[in-house]
């Protein structure tokens, strides 16, 4: 039997064989050009690897965090996050970063290594309570005598 254009050779026709062998080469090709112009030839990096390096700042509110998010500061364990989540349930919200040294476990040293991941805590705001004005200033219904309102005796 004799071997013509159209009998397969495997699954792919000669034909198609010769196709694909054309666009895989210039696949190849493109591939390689690019590599050179990339800097490849030379050892330089592709420009994607050349981003800058960002960095993100891990910030706790000691009065907020759960013992997992205090867990991941330095010095922290599972342990200690729990006793610092305790101590402010038993003792009420920090007032000042100080007082961490309150809880068992938590010296000197340790304090000094937590602090640049700790927000600072804010001060206490007043209360928003209105000023009254001086007892002699202003009219006002519940300032006005007896006499004033015309309710009192007259003289």
């Amino acid at each position: 039997m004799k071997k013509d254009d159209t009998t397969p050779f495997f699954w792919i026709r000669p034909r198609e064989q010769i196709t694909l062998a054309v666009l895989i080469s210039c696949l190849l090709l493109a591939i390689w050009i690019y590599w050179i112009a990339a800097g490849g030839h030379r050892g330089e990096r592709v420009l994607w690897d050349r981003a800058s390096l960002r960095t993100a700042r891990f910030v706790v509110d000691i009065n907020r965090a759960s013992w997992p998010e205090l867990a991941q500061l330095p010095g922290i364990g599972k342990t200690l996050a729990q006793r610092i989540v305790d101590h402010r349930l038993k003792n009420g919200p920090f007032t000042a970063l100080d007082q961490l040294q309150q809880v068992h476990g938590i010296g000197a040293q340790t304090l000094k290594k937590l602090l640049p991941y700790l927000e600072p805590i804010p001060e206490p705001t007043k209360a928003l309570v209105p000023e009254m004005p001086a007892s002699g200033s202003g009219i006002g219904c519940n300032r006005q005598s007896a006499e004033e309102s015309g309710n009192g005796p007259s003289a």
